[in-house]
């Protein structure tokens, strides 16, 4: 039987560099973190760095490294509410790239999703989903 693992791990990383060149073509100033930071800040704004990296399994400091290089290159802007709380919202610019990131999103999505049958890609939602809440 081979090692589920080692072939999430495998999967993971062709679907990463799938999306890397699709963004270089597409939005060569974004990289595969800071365009997954852009997804969620766009679906809500307000949100912690920490709230950003529940939703992505990321550590809080990678998604703080990743919203000061969106904010350094004007995407993200952010508010501080306290010296320990900072809320990341989109700039105008990064609302401006809203179509180009949905485009790269609905491309991807197309992309497995044509490999998959319906009931395929409904049966591995249903069993990533039991795997991320694994804890």
């Amino acid at each position: 039987m081979p090692n589920m693992g080692c072939m999430l791990g495998v999967a993971f990383q062709r679907l990463y560099t799938s999306l890397e060149s699709t963004l270089r073509e597409t939005l060569p100033e974004i990289s595969v973190p800071e365009y997954l930071i852009l997804r969620v800040v766009y679906s809500q704004e307000g949100l912690q760095p920490c709230d950003i990296g529940e939703r992505l399994g990321k550590d809080k400091g990678a998604v703080s490294r990743g919203v000061s290089s969106l904010v350094a290159k004007q995407f993200l802007r952010t508010e501080t509410v306290s010296h320990k709380c900072l809320r990341v919202y989109l700039s105008d610019k990064g609302r401006g790239i809203w179509p180009a990131i949905h485009e790269v999103a609905q491309r991807k999505q197309e992309e497995l999703a044509s490999v998959l049958s319906d009931k395929e890609l409904t049966e591995l939602k249903r069993i990533l989903q039991k795997i991320i809440n694994l804890n």
